[in-house]
C-alpha cells in the first residue's frame, strides 16, 4: 500500500502559507469589491460592480507591470505590499502572462497583449523542463490562453512540447505521473490533477492521443489512493 506524507510544511520553500499565487491575490480582491448582489438588485447594479472590480484588477496589473521586470513573476506580497518575484522555473511563473492574457480577453484591449507576451517570453525554455509536474501551470496558462486568444499556432506548438516534456514523468508501472523527484519514491501530489489539463488538451489538439489516457489513468488511481472516506484527501502520497 502507498505510504501517505502529512504536514510537509518543510518541502516548501518560504512556507505553503507564503505562497500566495497571483491569480488567487485578484480573485480575492474582486470577490471584496463584488459580494453577493442582494435579492431584488438591478441587474445593472450588478453589472456595474462587475465592471468596477474589473477595472480595479486591471489598475492592479498595470501598477504591477511598471515595476516588475519582464524576466521577474510575481508570486506573494511583503509586508510593504511589494511583489516578491521568482524566477521562471517556479511553478507559479505562468499565472502573471497568463493573467495578463485574461485582461486581454476581458476588456479587448490589445495594449495587454504586448505585455502578456513580453512576460511570457521568459518562461518559453520551461516548455523542455522534464523536472517537474507545474510544467502545466507555466505553460498552459500563459501559452495556452494566448494561443485561445491569439490562434497563433507557434503558441500551441509550445503548448505540445510542454505536455511531450510532462508526459516524460509517466510511470506505466504506478499509472501515474511523477510530482516530487526523489531517489528511493515516488510521490504524487493532489496538485497534479491540475496539470492533467496540459495532457488532455495536447491530446485533442494535435498531440499524441497516449497522453490522454496518461491522465486518465493518474485521475484514476488519485482517486483510489488521495481520497479519504469523507471526501478530504492526502497531500502526497509515496
Amino acid at each position: 500500500m502507498p505510504s501517505i506524507e502529512r504536514g510537509l510544511q518543510a518541502d516548501w520553500p518560504n512556507g505553503a502559507n507564503d505562497r500566495v499565487e497571483l491569480a488567487v491575490i485578484f480573485a480575492v480582491a474582486a470577490a471584496a469589491l463584488l459580494g453577493s448582489p442582494a435579492r431584488g438588485v438591478a441587474e445593472d447594479s450588478f453589472d456595474a460592480r462587475m465592471g468596477h472590480a474589473a477595472d480595479f484588477v486591471h489598475q492592479q496589473l498595470s501598477r504591477s507591470t511598471l515595476t516588475v521586470a519582464t524576466t521577474a513573476y510575481p508570486q506573494s506580497t511583503n509586508a510593504t505590499g511589494t511583489w516578491n518575484t521568482t524566477a521562471a522555473s517556479a511553478w507559479t511563473s505562468g499565472f502573471f502572462p497568463g493573467t495578463l492574457w485574461l485582461a486581454h480577453q476581458q476588456s479587448a484591449d490589445h495594449a495587454w497583449d504586448s505585455l502578456a507576451e513580453a512576460w511570457q517570453a521568459g518562461i518559453e525554455s520551461q516548455k523542455s523542463n522534464t523536472s517537474t509536474h507545474d510544467v502545466g501551470f507555466m505553460i498552459l496558462g500563459s501559452f495556452g490562453n494566448a494561443y485561445r486568444l491569439t490562434g497563433n499556432d507557434a503558441y500551441r506548438q509550445v503548448v505540445l512540447q510542454a505536455a511531450a516534456s510532462l508526459a516524460t514523468r509517466y510511470s506505466s508501472l504506478v499509472g501515474c505521473i511523477r510530482s516530487w523527484d526523489s531517489s528511493s519514491e515516488f510521490r504524487v501530489i493532489i496538485d497534479n490533477m491540475m496539470n492533467l489539463e496540459l495532457l488532455f488538451w495536447a491530446s485533442k489538439n494535435g498531440g499524441d492521443p497516449v497522453w490522454y489516457d496518461m491522465a486518465v489513468s493518474h485521475a484514476l488511481k488519485t482517486a483510489v489512493n488521495h481520497l479519504r472516506a469523507d471526501g478530504s484527501t492526502y497531500h502526497v502520497v509515496d
